[in-house]
Formats: structure tokens, sequence, C-alpha cells
């Protein structure tokens, strides 16, 4: 018969009962108690006295989140969104980082923009008794670019000179730092076109304009 007896380790095991070899192999169903390693003495009749380790390692968890949908980006910038409630198996604290930190950083469970881009936030799972520390999959959350305000073409008739019209375009409205860019086609004159900011054509009459910012 063998006698098996845990002598040291942070882990704790249990079902350390005595048991009779049986064609010259004993066994024992040893139970985990807590994560850890424990050292367990084997003895018995006309046996040298061995020490087992046994390891035992953390339970990984489930985590369960939802992520937010797509975001819009907001004039201003700085504007946060909640990544809201995510839970795991042991019940601890399910913390968020973000790996896109150009894009949009994390504070607890609020995001905030920085661009409008893709944010990248993974969920991880807290150490909690015998449930190890559990990083979760990445989820990816769009941000999209804000809306613009109307851009409105300011200037709208200049004078034809009997040999060209020339007129520099201005808007007002839209929003953001972006060039404005213009495209010229003929309407009732001819020879529409823009370099740049000036509109000149061949003829009297009008240039359908778009600016586009």
């Amino acid at each position: 018969t063998l006698t098996f007896a845990q002598v040291s380790g942070a882990g704790s095991v249990t079902g350390l009962t005595g048991v009779a070899a049986s064609g010259g192999v004993a066994s024992d169903v040893i139970t985990g108690l807590n994560i850890g390693t424990a050292v367990v003495d084997v003895t018995g009749e006309s046996f040298t006295s061995q020490m087992v380790t046994v390891t035992i390692t953390p339970i990984p968890q489930t985590i369960t989140w939802t992520a937010p949908g797509p975001q819009t980006w907001v004039s201003g910038g700085a504007t946060t969104f909640s990544l809201g409630v995510a839970s795991d198996t042991s019940g601890s604290l399910v913390t968020f980082a973000s790996s896109t930190p150009s894009v949009c950083t994390v504070s607890g469970t609020l995001a905030t923009m920085v661009t409008a881009s893709i944010c990248t936030i993974t969920p991880t799972a807290t150490a909690l008794g015998n449930y190890g520390l559990t990083v979760g999959t990445p989820s990816n959350i769009t941000i999209n670019k804000a809306t613009q305000p109307a851009l409105t073409i300011t200037s709208t008739s200049g004078t034809y000179n009997g040999a060209s019209y020339t007129l520099t375009l201005t808007t007002s409205g839209g929003g953001g730092t972006g060039a404005v860019t213009y495209v010229a086609v003929n309407g009732t004159a001819t020879g529409c076109s823009v370099s740049g900011s000036t509109l000149t054509s061949s003829t009297f009459g009008t240039c359908l304009v778009t600016a586009t910012k």
C-alpha cells in the first residue's frame, strides 16, 4: 500500500489516500484546491520515498462583451463614447485597453475619439481565485468622419470684358481645415474652366460650378 502526503507548496491538493499497488503500478486521484505547485511525498512498503511535484494551473476565463457600434466624429474632437459593461467567469473586473491610441484612448469604460479611423479595443479579465488573467478578443470600432455643414459659393457674378470672363471663387460654410476644390462645366457660357480658385469662360453667360471641401 502506498501513501501520499503533501509536504510543501503554495498550491493545495486533496484526495491523498493510500491505495494498493496492482501489478506493480499504483495510482491515486489528486484534486487541486487552489492554483500553485504542491510537492507530494509518496511512500510505501519496500518502496523508496519519492517527491512528486504537482502543478495546478489557473482556469481560463470566458469574457462576455458586446462592443459598441460605429461612432461619428464630432467637430472639436475629444468626444467620448461608452464601451458598455463586460463580465467574466469569475466575476472579477474586466478592463479595456486601446491598441490604436492614435485613433482612440481608453479610461475606465470610456473611449475618447482622437481621429476618424478604426479604433481597436481589447477586454481583459482580471485574475481572481483559481481563475487566471485572460485577454479577450479585440474588437474594431469604426469612427466615421463628421458630416460638414453646407458649403456655399459666395462669389456668383462678374463682368465679361469682351474677351474673357474671370472670377475669383469664394465659399462660406463647411467645416474643418480641408482645402476647397472647384469643378466647372458650361451653362449658357462656353469655355468654362477653373484653375485653383479662378473661374474663366470664353463667352458671356453662366457656368455651373461645384465646390467640394
